[in-house]
């Protein structure tokens, strides 16, 4: 009976290893997405700072969607 309990302790324990593995891929995966989320922001930001750039030099701010 001893021998069974420690068999499946250990298939626990192994599980719980797959787990662990599983969830620092998951916090690698996170970090990527905000980065990517970030750089995307980013981005944004400057795309928005050159559009109203441009439609300040040609006179138009103000005007639509910015």
């Amino acid at each position: 009976m001893e021998a069974k309990l420690d068999a499946h302790g250990a298939k626990l324990d192994a599980h719980g290893a797959k787990l662990d593995a599983h969830g620092v891929k998951l916090d690698e995966h996170t970090s990527k997405l905000d980065a990517l989320a970030a750089g995307q922001a980013q981005i944004r930001a400057e795309l928005t700072t050159g559009l109203g750039a441009i439609k300040r030099h040609l006179g138009i701010e103000g005007e639509g969607r910015s």
